[in-house]
């Protein structure tokens, strides 16, 4: 049954920072939170009886918006992919399952947690029920617009619609309540809001997945208020990722509260969420911030044959805060190769690679190209949008490799002026990082990055 909280008129949300994009039509597929392979129905997922999504906390099952969002979002990408009625009838449960919960609120819709919530596990930082999320907001409204998109039913749309008021409405003390104008004048989508609302968690994600369901409803609509407050979004994104969330060479924070909160899970989800908003706005410069937080952090469940060149090589063991804590040098008289289990930034240091067997066993050594690097092609990852490489005058080459990282082909030009070539993906090989040419006389052909600007 719908729920009321005290009526009242609210001032209104205030000026805030906007960026001036305009939404570039997605395909189905190239939607936030869609998939091309299936995610499958019977996920070993907390359920009720109905079906519908839940959350389990101290053996007891508790209704969780984000949850229950995440889940109908994902059955209509399998119903997309497969025309099963099942997977569109469990996006319809977990969605009614919000509407029927729903706090009414100077004409919005909000979507209430009923369980209490320690913030990054902190007793003295609790979320006390019911509590609401931008987060929550943002995922129910992409859920509402697609749901109509698919079905053509009015009752999803007129959810959308009083969804989409709670980003209209500006924060107030004892109401629900999940943006805010800091005093910067940038545009907050609060995943964990607090009173004052200066005193929110501030998190990246969850301000971003908000953005992702602001998109989905202008696309659909047209409304310009939604319009601002993408682009008041987007604002806000562009500066404090450069300002705050960014932690050049290591994890990203997850929020500004709390700095010391750094998790390589969110990082990883940071940077992707960079390169939807690439594809959302057709504005490289999202896909730069996703190679910078990349570079920062790069993914570290990458392994494979480290190449050695001649020569001394030294080997640490680090503590956890990145001290050394041991160092062992070994003298190769020609090249060699030994096995990694993983690639990644050791804090504070340069990415390292732990070696597994042979003379530095269990020491992690740094990547140095070309003295030291994984063999083969690594970490490749492909843009949503075609790129554009600026060269430089001077003597390029560039190259072909099989899977063990060879060189099988190559290619070198020589500008007497900067010219430019498009590219459509990066990746790691052999320890440097190179992006692929797709057209012009090294279409085909792996560039090495270094000395070059990408735009």
């Amino acid at each position: 049954m719908e729920t009321r909280s005290e009526a009242m008129a609210r001032p209104p949300l205030g000026t805030y920072a906007k960026t001036s994009y305009t939404p570039r039509p997605l395909d189905w597929e190239s939607l936030p939170y869609n998939s091309s392979t299936l995610n499958g129905y019977d996920q070993d997922v907390p359920r009720d009886a109905s079906g519908v999504r839940m959350y389990l906390l101290d053996g007891v099952l508790y209704d969780h918006p984000v949850a229950q969002a995440q889940d109908a979002l994902m059955a209509l990408s399998d119903y997309h992919l497969s025309g099963e009625a099942r997977y569109l009838n469990r996006a319809v449960l977990d969605a009614q399952r919000l509407i029927d919960r729903r706090v009414l609120s100077d004409g919005a819709w909000y979507y209430p947690y009923p369980f209490d919530f320690l913030l990054h596990g902190d007793s003295r930082e609790v979320m006390r029920a019911p509590w609401f999320s931008g987060m929550a907001q943002g995922q129910a409204l992409s859920l509402f617009t697609r749901l109509h998109q698919v079905t053509g039913e009015q009752r999803w749309l007129a959810a959308a619609h009083a969804t989409f008021a709670s980003f209209r409405n500006a924060p107030v003390e004892g109401l629900p309540s999940v943006v805010d104008v800091d005093a910067a004048g940038y545009l907050w989508l609060e995943e964990y809001p607090r009173w004052p609302m200066s005193t929110s968690d501030r998190a990246l994600n969850g301000h971003v997945f908000a953005v992702f369901g602001l998109y989905d409803y202008q696309r659909l609509t047209g409304d310009q208020t939604a319009l601002d407050l993408w682009n008041g979004a987007l604002a806000h994104t562009r500066w404090y990722l450069d300002h705050g969330f960014r932690s050049p060479q290591y994890i990203s924070h997850y929020c500004l509260a709390h700095p010391w909160v750094l998790s390589a899970k969110y990082h990883e989800i940071h940077w992707n969420q960079m390169l939807l908003l690439h594809a959302g706005t057709g504005d490289a410069a999202w896909s730069r911030s996703a190679d910078l937080l990349r570079a920062d952090y790069p993914p570290p469940a990458v392994g494979g044959t480290v190449k050695f060149a001649a020569g001394s090589h030294t080997g640490y063991k680090f503590s956890a805060s990145g001290e050394i804590t041991a160092s062992k040098t070994i003298d190769l008289n020609a090249p060699s190769s030994a096995p990694a289990d993983l690639r990644q930034r050791i804090k504070g240091r340069d990415i390292m690679l732990r070696i597994t067997a042979g003379g530095l066993a269990g020491y992690w050594v740094p990547e140095n190209y070309p003295r030291t690097g994984l063999a083969g092609i690594k970490l490749s990852l492909t843009y949503p949008l075609p790129r554009t490489v600026m060269i430089p005058a001077g003597t390029w080459s560039a190259y072909q490799f099989d899977s063990a990282g060879t060189p099988t082909a190559s290619r070198t030009i020589t500008p007497d002026r900067t010219t430019s070539a498009p590219f459509s993906t990066s990746a790691t090989i052999n320890g440097r990082w190179h992006i692929l040419v797709t057209a012009g006389s090294l279409a085909g052909y792996w560039l090495p990055a270094q000395g070059l600007t990408l735009l």
